[in-house]
Order: C-alpha cells, then sequence, then structure tokens
C-alpha cells in the first residue's frame, strides 16, 4: 500500500480491473481490484503526484502530474522503464485531462492559473522531453478541467477564483473562451463533465455545496457549439469517433453473452501479469507479430517537433482571456462571448 495520503485515481476503461492511484509518497500505483494486490509500482516523481489518467484509447499509457512540476507519459508494458515522455513545468500540477477527440493532447491545468497542451504522437519512442503550450486560463489556481464527450472540442475548467469558464479547444491557436459563470458556492476545487448529457456539468467547492450547470442555458454556448454534438454510443467515451457519429442511433449493439463475457476476462486477467508481477501488456495480438517483433530492432523515432509559439491571432485570444479576467476583479457574474456585459444572479446549490 501507499506510505502516504492517496491523492488520485483512475480506472481503466479497457482493463477493467485495472485502478492507478498517485500519492503525496511521490509514488504510482497500479493495482488489480480482482486479486486485491498491486502489481507494479513507479517512482519517477520527486514530489506528491497530484493526478493520473488513462488514456482514451490506448489502453496502456497512463499520464501523471505531480507537485515536483511535470508532467509525464508513461508506457506500462515497459515496467521500470523512464517515462516515455515528459515536461517541466512553471507551477504545481492540478489536474489532468486527455482530449477525447484528439487523444494525442494532454491537458494539465496548473496552480498559477494556467492551462498548458502537450502533443503525445502515436507510437513514439522515448524517453523524450515534450515542449507544453501554456495559456491564462483563470486569476487563481485551475483546479480541474473535465471535457465533455458528446460535445467536440468543449472543455471546462474551475478554480479558486470560484468560477466555471466553458472553452473551444477546436479552433486554430490558443483555446477559446467562450463563456464563463459564477457558481456562487465558493472557491471551486473539483470539477466533472456529464457523460451522458452534453452541456451539463457540476462544481462543488469550499461551501460545502455542489452546484449542477446546464451550461447551454446562456445562448452562446449552445449556439457556438450547436453542431458538434454527438451520439451516444456503448462506448460513450471512445475519443476517436467516425464521421457520422452525430447522427441520431435507434439501437444500441446487444451485450456479450456471459461466455463472450468470461473469454474477454480471461485476457485481461493476463495483461498486467507475469511471472515477476511486472507489467508486460499482453494485449490482443497474435504470437507472430511478438516474434517478427522480438526479431526486428526497434525503430528510430524522431522526437516530436514542439509546438508552433503564439502568433498574432493567439495573442488576441490571450488578451482577450485577460480582459475578462480584468473584468471579473470588479465582481462575479457571468460572461458570454461577444458580450461585455455581465449578468449577476446566483445558482442553486444541492
Amino acid at each position: 500500500s501507499h506510505q502516504d495520503a492517496v491523492m488520485t485515481m483512475s480506472w481503466n476503461k479497457t482493463f477493467r480491473q485495472i485502478l492507478a492511484s498517485g500519492s503525496a509518497d511521490h509514488t504510482v500505483k497500479l493495482w488489480d481490484v480482482t486479486t486485491q494486490s498491486c502489481k507494479h509500482t513507479f517512482t519517477h516523481h520527486t514530489d506528491k503526484v497530484q493526478s493520473v489518467v488513462w488514456h482514451p484509447t490506448e489502453a496502456w499509457l497512463l499520464a501523471t502530474g505531480s507537485f515536483d512540476r511535470s508532467i509525464c507519459v508513461l508506457d506500462c508494458r515497459a515496467g521500470n522503464a523512464p517515462p516515455m515522455l515528459s515536461a517541466s513545468l512553471p507551477s504545481d500540477v492540478e489536474s489532468l485531462a486527455w482530449d477525447p477527440f484528439q487523444p494525442q493532447q494532454l491537458y494539465v491545468s496548473l496552480e498559477d492559473g494556467q492551462i498548458g497542451v502537450l502533443q503525445v504522437p502515436s507510437g513514439v519512442q522515448g524517453p523524450l522531453s515534450g515542449q507544453v503550450v501554456l495559456f491564462k486560463a483563470h486569476k487563481a489556481a485551475v483546479t480541474a478541467i473535465s471535457f465533455s464527450v458528446r460535445v467536440r472540442g468543449l472543455l471546462a475548467s474551475c478554480s479558486a477564483d470560484k468560477t466555471v469558464r466553458v472553452w473551444d479547444v477546436c479552433e486554430e491557436g490558443l483555446p477559446r473562451l467562450v463563456a464563463y459563470k459564477s457558481m456562487n458556492v465558493g472557491k471551486l476545487f473539483t470539477l466533472q463533465c456529464s457523460p451522458d448529457e452534453p452541456f451539463l456539468l457540476a462544481a462543488a467547492g469550499d461551501k460545502g455545496m455542489l452546484a449542477v450547470w446546464e451550461s447551454d442555458e446562456q445562448e452562446t454556448i449552445a449556439v457556438h457549439f450547436q453542431d458538434r454534438v454527438v451520439s451516444p454510443t456503448i462506448e460513450t467515451y471512445a475519443g476517436l469517433l467516425k464521421p457520422g457519429a452525430g447522427e441520431e442511433i435507434e439501437t444500441l449493439a446487444p451485450l456479450p453473452t456471459e461466455e463472450e463475457a468470461m473469454k474477454e476476462e480471461a485476457v485481461e486477467e493476463g495483461w498486467m501479469e507475469d511471472n515477476s508481477g511486472v507489467a508486460t501488456g499482453k494485449v490482443k495480438s497474435d504470437k507472430k507479430g511478438l516474434k517478427a517483433k522480438k526479431k526486428k530492432s526497434p525503430p528510430v523515432t524522431k522526437p516530436p517537433q514542439p509546438l508552433p509559439t503564439q502568433q498574432p491571432k493567439q495573442q488576441q485570444q490571450q488578451q482577450q482571456v485577460e480582459e475578462v479576467i480584468g473584468e471579473e476583479e470588479a465582481g462575479g457574474g457571468e460572461w458570454q462571448e461577444g458580450s461585455k456585459k455581465k449578468k449577476r444572479g446566483k445558482k442553486k446549490g444541492l
């Protein structure tokens, strides 16, 4: 078990018996809940681990963020190997989130009020150092970020400045601020978008209350994202939705039979186990493919190109956010894109 407080956990959505945890003891552990045992311990961080999150499509990739001001991407099949990708940051990590529609992008929120994005190329061979592109998002710590899995490009963030902000991350350049709202439940420490409803999100703060917000009640949000809502599928969190996923689905795929479920569990149980108890990544692949990989030397992969620096359009977007933050200094309320007026009003707490 961990030697200090457990700060974060994340379930693997493919290998459902695997749970990752991060702790103030500076370690990340992988657990098999069926055997109630720790399968592996990672020690790559030097301060408490604040956030861990599994990749939405590549089940063996795990992102970790720490108060040592770094984020890392681990290939859990590699055991004690160094992180395949890591990046340094100017402040402590608060939260991590993969973009479900562009799963090569990892977002991180920081204590200094910034949000950053790290490009994680598919098939990268590490260890490599990445570059995080940052932008100012709040005037206080960004305590949590969450993507809507039903609306392409909709990112929500909450902060100790008591507001929730809605961003569009699909446009060229930096994410675009669409609207924000003061939730009236104090400083906000956690936020989660609904996995079922496109615009529904919940936040909670230091007043001991929850606030639930149907964000499309603001016309600006509803209009801005109206063409990006997708219909739910069996795998609601599947990031790479195929073209046409926005069309209405009349019937859902049947659930697996008991026999099929037992076969699936047998495959899953083999993924995280070998004689030494180190992660091996035994996924559904044929033996011929594995032998072929052993004979061939690993390909030489060029490190990912650094993301472009801010262009004039990006600087203009950042200036817009800074102006909004400046307007907030005068009081709370609501703000919508294209409007300089703020609406004041209380939000119902639960």
